[in-house]
């Protein structure tokens, strides 16, 4: 995003989700987004934040008059001049993420937790079901 910068009066620290805390000092002032063609103007306060390019905030929300329907995964909101704008999120299909997107998230700070998935249902086979890469002997040189 091509941001026209302007400095704080007084430098801000914002607190982030994890709890990490972000010094800015710096913002853009009536900064004009784009939704569904129709104008927002908002005061951006750029910083490093994942995969996210733009957060708008409850006063921002409140001040278009949006109403979120999270199940529906819809926004009504107005603009200025009280034009109705209609935006419609998209299911998440992809329930797993490749390697690749994987490493691109963990560089940009993301969180990661490894966990090991066991079908309960299925019964776990025999030994005797589970091939034999090399037999190695249960005798040790040494004793």
């Amino acid at each position: 995003m091509d941001l026209i910068l302007e400095d704080l009066t007084e430098p801000l620290t914002i607190e982030v989700a994890n709890h990490d805390r972000v010094s800015v000092s710096q913002f853009c002032p009536k900064y004009q987004l784009e939704i569904l063609k129709q104008s927002f103007s908002d005061d951006l306060i750029p910083f490093k934040l994942g995969e996210f390019d733009v957060v708008l905030g409850m006063d921002w929300l409140s001040q278009y008059k949006a109403n979120i329907e999270c199940r529906k995964k819809k926004i009504v909101m107005f603009t200025e001049d009280n034009v109705k704008v209609n935006y419609q999120g998209q299911r998440q299909e992809k329930k797993f993420l490749s390697i690749l997107e994987a490493r691109k998230l963990l560089r940009q700070g993301c969180e990661a937790y490894l966990a090991h998935v066991v079908d309960t249902e299925k019964e776990a086979p025999n030994m005797d079901e589970i091939p034999i890469v090399r037999e190695f002997s249960d005798v040790f040189p040494d004793e």
